[in-house]
C-alpha cells in the first residue's frame, strides 16, 4: 500500500480544482509512520534547508516547513525529534501568530497523530515527533475564535491536519491564491480534519522530489513524508 498519496493544484492544473479548494496548492495526504518531523542531523547540526533534509531522505517524497521559529532557525516552541525533546513546549505569551491562543502541537505519538491545543500537550505519552506552532486552525472541529469569516487578509499559509482515520493532511495555499485563516480553517473541515495547525505564513514552501532544489529559505523544523522506494 503506498504510503503517500499527493494531489497536486498547480499552476498547470485547471483552475476549478483551485478555487473549489479555496486556492490550495498542494495537498498531500500521508500515514502517520511515514512521517518525521526534523531540525538536527545525526551529527547534532541544523538541518535548515530542503536540500539538507533531502539528502536523508531515501524513495519518493514530499517536504514542507514546520512552525514557527526565532532567528537563527531556532523553533519558537516545542520540537520532539526521534523521541527526544530538542526544544520545550512554549505556553508564554507574546505578539506575532504563535501566540495566538489557542495554540497547538502537532505530533506524532503511540496512539497516531494529533493536533492538539498547546496546554493538553503534557496528558501525551510516548511521542516521537512533534512541532509546537500557532495559531490552531481547528479544535475539536471548531474554528479558531479569533477568525473572521468575512476577512480580506489572505496571505500564503501552510499548515496541518489530522482526519479522524489518522491521515495526516498537509497543504500550503498557492502564492497567487491566498487565503484568510477562517478559509484555511474551512479546508480542514471539509477534508475532515477535526482538528488542525497553522504552521508558518509567506515564507512557507511544500516540494516533491527534485523540487526541493527550489526551494532556497531556510527553516527551524521540516515535515517529511515517504513513501518506500520498494513499493510493488
Amino acid at each position: 500500500m503506498q504510503a503517500v498519496l499527493i494531489l497536486l493544484f498547480l499552476s498547470f492544473a485547471c483552475a476549478e480544482p483551485i478555487e473549489r479548494q479555496r486556492g490550495i496548492h498542494h495537498i498531500s495526504f500521508v500515514e502517520v509512520e511515514k512521517v518525521e518531523i526534523v531540525w538536527r542531523g545525526e551529527d547534532g547540526q541544523q538541518l535548515r534547508t530542503f536540500e539538507e533534509v533531502a539528502c536523508h531522505c531515501e524513495g519518493d517524497f514530499v517536504l514542507m516547513n514546520g512552525g514557527i521559529f526565532e532567528p537563527g532557525e531556532v523553533p519558537s516552541g516545542l520540537l520532539v525529534q526521534d523521541a527526544k525533546e530538542l526544544r520545550p513546549l512554549n505556553l508564554g505569551g507574546g505578539q506575532g501568530n504563535f501566540y495566538l491562543k489557542p495554540n497547538g502541537v502537532f505530533l506524532i505519538g503511540q496512539n497516531g497523530a494529533k493536533v492538539v491545543e498547546s496546554s493538553d500537550y503534557s496528558q501525551e505519552t510516548g511521542v516521537s515527533y512533534a512541532v509546537q506552532s500557532g495559531p490552531l486552525l481547528l479544535d475539536r472541529g471548531k474554528v479558531h475564535p479569533s477568525f473572521n469569516p468575512v476577512s480580506k487578509w489572505r496571505k500564503l499559509r501552510n499548515g496541518v491536519g489530522v482526519k479522524e482515520d489518522g491521515t495526516i493532511v498537509l497543504a500550503i495555499s498557492h502564492p497567487d491564491y491566498p487565503v484568510t485563516f477562517y478559509e484555511f480553517a474551512e479546508f480542514f473541515l471539509n477534508e475532515g480534519c477535526q482538528s488542525a495547525l497553522y504552521l508558518d505564513g509567506v515564507i512557507s514552501a511544500m516540494a516533491i522530489g527534485e523540487e526541493v532544489k527550489q526551494v532556497k529559505r531556510s527553516y527551524a523544523s521540516i515535515i517529511i513524508g515517504t513513501q518506500s522506494s520498494d513499493k510493488e
